[in-house]
């Protein structure tokens, strides 16, 4: 650990890294986070977690009065996961980048 120190690389520490999209309903949620992919891993998640997902479509109406929170890569104000966000209360950020 020490020689690490003394002839190891030295690497500055990075900052985080900083994700930006659009608010679609408002709110403030804190808890897991559940990285969905695609429909099939629907069954993983769990009540109160954070839905991140690439899109929602109807299919993900059934986890959706579970959750705690989603955030989607692609998105508007218009598309499924704002709306349905809205109507049940939950924030929601979508089209992160």
């Amino acid at each position: 650990m020490a020689l690490d120190l003394l002839f190891g690389a030295h690497t500055e520490p990075q900052a985080p890294r900083l994700l930006k999209g659009f608010p679609a309903s408002p709110g403030v949620y804190e808890g897991l986070a559940r990285v969905v992919r695609e429909a099939a891993e629907l069954p993983t998640v769990q009540a109160g977690e954070i839905l991140i997902t690439p899109a929602t479509s109807p299919t993900f109406n059934v986890v959706l009065p579970l959750i705690g929170a989603i955030v989607t890569e692609r998105g508007g104000a218009l598309c499924h996961a704002a709306i349905v966000a809205r109507e049940y209360g939950i924030p929601a950020v979508v089209g992160s980048v």
